[in-house]
């Protein structure tokens, strides 16, 4: 037997390919401090390096599980002064279960290509998203298996490392069994961190004290998004996010912006309801973050969905404070309810405290004007529910920081007047068009025609309007319904009689309340010859 012989033999008995045999790897990261980060090559026929195009960090967890380096942390655009082949493989082939060589199709020549950096040793599965799930360890001294982690082994601290290892934001919930059961072998190790470390592997161990961790005590851990709002308030002003080490405000494209995807950023800031969507254009040449609408819709967070734009529309957004009114017609009436340590409850008023005074505090925090009225019902049974000590909140804390926990069948309703204190009236004429204001008051032409509108802005639903008319000898009342917010009373000649004051009252029924806001008064003279008129 020759050598050359010999020499191919040991090749084959130890595993490696010989020349003109395929390897059985198809994907690889190469470049990278570790195997599991780097430049995103896939095996076709040749090792080609794969076109940016338009991949989320949803799409990366799915090469980095390919992979098996477990979760995918940061992606980013890596480029090149030479134009290169490569290959595309489209995000919506690989999410629907391809292999990414399948997906694999040869592209244009490009400078433009993929860097990706996974997780090699901790990784949270079967989660709502890549910042949820049950703990899972992989460690490179032992036979390269990933181990769920006993509840007992782990604590805050320990959740912080690894929630800042997979770029997530602060802990949030940490508890055993919270995202089933463990499929494979148990960490025996319990966790020493300080809580400044850059992996959960960098941390000090010890063996664990506990003799038997079953399945179910697997421990589940959610780490908050990591997203902000940068204004006047920690819960209105730009909506920012950070991904890939960077915040940055979100892209506001065209109308993609609805309540339910604002509701999903205020409840996960702890704040209350979306009260505005607002689209601005600020000259910029700053690259934003655009949230892709086909990835978010269905339930995956901000920060996995997120893609690198230059097009300067920001997004703003204005969240009300941890607390909200729900059931009524409007979102400043119905159900006081407040959230404190993520749980929601209607506040009780069994003793009868809640005055105007008190509500007024309510109404103030939710941006919803002055209390109108303070309602009670009663529920069938007693129910969770927070009551709320006002020696804390006259002391200057907010609603959220004051609730003490209680079971109650007696609950609290609220109506605030709302962003608007007052309707609006105004005055137009078939000859003078739209008056304008004078010291003495409004003028209309004699013998014009004339109209009186009241409106309110959109913040209640229905209600009518009556119109107040006021002079020297006389009162009357002119009613009509509320349509579109508004009403109009029209007036066929301008005489004597008419000239007066009017006011809008805007009434409505809310909880069995009748609740009104009148308007400023508005000063009405005739011009003309009125000396020989009569009424």
């Amino acid at each position: 037997m020759d050598r050359l012989t010999v020499l191919l033999l040991l090749l084959w008995s130890s595993g490696l390919p010989t020349e003109g045999e395929d390897s059985e790897e198809t994907v690889r990261l190469s470049g990278g401090s570790t195997r599991c980060s780097g430049i995103l090559e896939v095996n076709v026929g040749k090792w080609e390096r794969v076109y940016h195009s338009g991949w989320t960090l949803k799409d990366a967890a799915i090469a980095c599980s390919e992979l098996d380096c477990g979760f995918a942390v940061s992606l980013e655009w890596r480029y090149e002064a030479e134009r290169s082949s490569m290959v595309e493989i489209r995000p919506e082939c690989i999410q629907s279960g391809s292999a990414l060589k399948d997906c694999a199709r040869q592209f244009d020549e490009s400078y433009i290509f993929l860097g990706l950096l996974c997780s090699d040793s901790v990784r949270l599965v079967n989660g709502a998203s890549l910042c949820s799930g049950r703990l899972e360890v992989k460690s490179h001294q032992s036979n390269q298996t990933w181990s769920s982690v006993c509840e007992d082994d782990v604590d805050l601290q320990d959740a912080e490392v690894v929630c800042r290892e997979l770029g997530c934001g602060a802990p949030s919930v940490l508890k055993g069994a919270l995202y089933g059961e463990a499929k494979g072998p148990m960490w025996t190790k319990e966790f020493q961190c300080g809580g400044h470390e850059s992996g959960l592997l960098d941390c000090g161990s010890l063996d664990s004290a506990r003799n038997t961790c079953s399945p179910g005590e697997a421990v589940g851990l959610t780490c908050s998004e990591p997203i902000r709002l940068v204004g006047p308030s920690r819960c209105a002003g730009t909506l920012e996010v950070k991904h890939e080490a960077d915040w940055r405000p979100v892209f506001h494209h065209k109308d993609d912006w609805d309540l339910r995807r604002s509701a999903a950023v205020c409840r996960e800031l702890k704040c209350g309801a979306p009260v505005s969507v607002e689209r601005r254009t600020e000259p910029s040449d700053r690259f934003l973050w655009m949230i892709v609408s086909k990835c978010s819709m269905f339930g995956s967070s901000l920060r996995e969905c997120a893609q690198s734009v230059y097009n300067s529309s920001i997004l703003d957004l204005t969240c009300s404070e941890p607390l909200w009114l729900s059931g009524g017609s409007s979102r400043c009436a119905g159900t006081l309810e407040v959230n404190h340590d993520e749980d929601w409850r209607p506040v009780s008023d069994y003793d009868s405290r809640w005055t105007l005074k008190e509500a007024a505090v309510a109404c103030g925090e939710l941006d919803c004007g002055s209390a109108v009225s303070v309602g009670r019902r009663n529920e069938s049974s007693d129910i969770p529910v927070w009551t709320i000590g006002f020696d804390c909140v006259q002391s200057g804390s907010v609603l959220n920081e004051c609730v003490e926990s209680s079971n109650s069948s007696s609950i609290l309703d609220l109506i605030c007047s709302g962003l608007l204190l007052l309707p609006n009236i105004s005055v137009s004429s078939s000859k003078d068009g739209v008056s304008k204001a004078q010291q003495q008051g409004f003028q209309v032409s004699k013998g014009s025609t004339f109209n009186i509108s009241c409106s309110v802005l959109p913040q209640y639903l229905g209600g009518s309007f009556h119109l107040t008319f006021t002079s020297s000898s006389t009162t009357r009342n002119y009613t009509q319904p509320a349509v579109n917010h508004s009403a109009h009373f029209l007036f066929p000649a301008a005489k004597r009689a008419h000239q007066g004051s009017y006011s809008c009252v805007y009434h409505l029924q809310e909880f069995s309340h009748d609740v009104s806001f009148e308007s400023r008064a508005l000063a009405v003279t005739v011009s003309g010859e009125l000396s020989q008129e009569t009424d």
